[in-house]
């Protein structure tokens, strides 16, 4: 359906809306986007929370034959849409690790005798060779990758396969148009989504990610016992649904053990060490209670569907502004007044630089510890951890660049061990044969020339990007002018 105007574009979708969704009136934003999806054109489109980006790729889902493709990395997230999608009458199936055998069978029947609807997958069901056959079965007339940020932030670590995403999608044929959606994006951000997905001279829609009904209030209190009185005295003076951000989980035990002292069964806790289904079920009851107060790490996060969140409070600091942003984007999704207040202590920013040097070690280190693997490796097939960790926690070490002494703690070379194993240079895993059976040995997969040449240099900018993110935060929280405005510049938009 080839249209230029938007009044030719508002007819069907208009109709659709309220005949499926109950809405009334799509914003000027839904509009031009559903504009250029029906002139088959590839699409950034950098909106925040609650803006109604879904019903970009739902809509078209409804006018005429071929199905919508969502790619998504939280199960949650698509689990909530699709649901809300069979309520609306929409066919919609879903593809989920959690399936078994005979549900994941009965999905791929119901896809393809799809004509119309929508599929939800994560990026990882695309290495699934009969997924996608199945896919090259029907009529794909869109594919949208939603929370396209995660391109960044997660395909450098623990989810590459958002890396791979765009050769990926190539499998299901060209010239299928691509819409990436998400609620933050700088412009380098934006440059490396525009890039992974391949999209071709894309139409790119950007507003600022805050929204002008939330207030941001930032303070600075002197210790942990002030922040925890504070957090308090706010909660007490509103009755709206609250959400609380600590760093830790034992942060999340400790004040949501407080907080109960105070609000009782209104409080309830989220982190990743809870089992999924424990997250399950604190998310549906968040969903459901009356004004509940969540305290959670940043777990819990991305489509958090709740539209009448009037408070989102942090005693903890990210990893970056995007991040801060994004669950500040969480409040006042109703359009009525809501708060994102931050009360830090010198105590989080010095959590948040720990964090950092933990996810991103100096790289002398990371030399240090790769060339004395490489020493005992020209001797043995296997190198044990616990054996290299004692010698190199006996001896003084010299770092590559500046030859300053130093020693390295057990648990230090712990961090180092892990960085290079999830950056894929070494692996770590139970040893066998006489000797080793049973211990923990490390084998190297980088050569000396292999190390410098395809991990050093690209190493380096990521941890310097993560820096300057960080930086930013910071220099945020302590700025005095008006913040919108900060956050304006920042994303560039």
């Amino acid at each position: 359906m080839q249209t230029t105007g938007t009044n030719t574009i508002q007819q069907p979708y208009a109709q659709l809306a309220l005949d499926f969704f109950g809405i009334k009136e799509l914003t000027d934003d839904q509009l031009k986007l559903l504009k250029y999806i029906d002139q088959q054109q590839d699409i950034l489109a950098v909106l925040p929370t609650g803006s109604g980006k879904s019903m970009c790729y739902q809509l078209p889902s409804l006018v005429g034959d071929g199905v919508v493709l969502v790619v998504s990395p939280l199960i949650a997230l698509m689990k909530d849409q699709h649901q809300f999608l069979k309520k609306s009458k929409v066919p919609s199936v879903l593809f989920s690790y959690l399936q078994n055998q005979g549900e994941r069978l009965h999905q791929i029947t119901s896809l393809e005798a799809m004509n119309k609807g929508v599929v939800f997958c994560s990026p990882e069901k695309l290495n699934h060779k009969e997924f996608i056959q199945s896919l090259k079965n029907i009529k794909l007339k869109l594919i949208a990758v939603d929370e396209a940020h995660c391109i960044s932030s997660w395909g450098h670590g623990f989810r590459p396969e958002y890396l791979g995403l765009g050769k990926l999608l190539d499998q299901l044929g060209k010239g299928i148009p691509r819409l990436a959606l998400t609620a933050t994006a700088t412009k380098k951000m934006s440059e490396e989504i525009i890039s992974v997905l391949d999209l071709q001279e894309p139409y790119v829609l950007q507003n600022c990610p805050v929204r002008k009904n939330i207030e941001m209030v930032i303070t600075k209190v002197p210790s942990v016992e002030v922040q925890k009185q504070s957090v308090l005295e706010l909660l007490e003076q509103v009755t709206q649904t609250s959400i609380v951000y600590v760093k830790t989980r034992s942060d999340v035990d400790r004040y949501s053990s407080f907080l109960r002292g105070y609000f009782g069964q209104r409080v309830a806790s989220y982190h990743g060490g809870m089992s999924s289904q424990q997250r399950s079920s604190a998310g549906e009851w968040f969903y459901h209670h009356s004004n509940p107060i969540m305290v959670a790490t940043n777990a819990f996060g991305l489509g958090i569907d709740r539209p009448d969140i009037g408070v989102v409070v942090h005693v903890a600091i990210g990893s970056s502004l995007e991040q801060h942003v994004q669950e500040i984007g969480r409040a006042g999704r109703d359009g009525n007044a809501a708060k994102a207040v931050c009360l830090y202590t010198s105590r989080d920013i010095a959590m948040a630089e720990y964090f950092f040097d933990s996810s991103f070690p100096d790289f002398d280190l990371l030399d240090l510890v790769f060339n004395k693997l490489g020493e005992d490796v020209d001797h043995l097939r296997q190198v044990e951890v616990e054996s290299f960790k004692k010698k190199l926690t006996q001896l003084p070490i010299a770092r590559p660049s500046t030859k300053r002494k130093l020693k390295l703690s057990s648990k230090k070379i712990d961090r180092l061990l892990e960085t290079l194993h999830r950056e894929k240079v070494l692996s770590v895993w139970s040893g066998q044969g006489e000797f080793m059976e049973g211990r923990k040995v490390i084998e190297l997969l980088f050569d000396q020339q292999r190390f410098q040449q395809e991990f050093s240099g690209p190493y380096k900018e990521r941890r310097h990007i993560a820096s300057q993110k960080l930086s930013a935060l910071k220099s945020f929280l302590i700025f005095e002018g008006d913040r919108n405005l900060f956050i304006q510049e920042y994303f560039k938009f």
